[in-house]
């Protein structure tokens, strides 16, 4: 018995055609740069968390520092130093 050709879809224009695929072509092009402009945004995202954290800790560790010198100073006049008690006794 000869061998049964499949059939053939129903025939389209080729305009038909190269219209779907562009379509396709430019959905597949939107989605990637959907998707791209969610990843740049997200790394913006975590860009500036990350800058954020480092003026905060360095706000901190400023404060933290002058609030060490400010104790020291304290310290220093309220306690008279070694010169200063020679002198008295003079």
């Amino acid at each position: 018995p000869p061998v049964s050709e499949p059939t053939p879809p129903p025939p389209t224009t080729r305009s038909q055609d190269t219209r779907r695929s562009k379509d396709d072509e430019a959905a597949q092009r939107e989605e990637e740069l959907r998707k791209r402009r969610e990843e740049v945004e997200r790394q913006r995202r975590e860009l500036e968390d990350r800058r954020k954290q480092e003026e905060e800790s360095e706000a901190k560790r400023k404060r933290e520092e002058e609030e060490k010198r400010k104790r020291e100073e304290d310290e220093k006049k309220k306690r008279p130093s070694i010169d200063e008690d020679d002198l008295r006794n003079y």
